[in-house]
């Protein structure tokens, strides 16, 4: 595990996979340096906390929004 958020664990592997998902988006085809590693790495971290933090208290609220809003 590479860290816990609310006592839920985030894996290795679903921290990586978005990691790539983020790194691939942001060298676009182009060279993968240090900083583009470091910037991915960010994001990647920040999405997992919205997922596990903010999203579901959107849940508890009852606010649904769409990936078009």
């Amino acid at each position: 595990n590479v860290g816990e958020i609310n006592g839920e664990a985030i894996s290795y592997l679903d921290y990586e996979a978005k990691y790539k998902q983020i790194l691939n988006q942001i060298t676009d085809g182009g060279p993968e340096t240090e900083e583009k590693k470091d910037q991915a790495a960010m994001y990647a971290w920040n999405q997992i906390i919205q997922e596990f933090i903010i999203d579901k208290e959107y849940d508890k609220l009852g606010i649904d929004i769409s990936d078009a809003e």
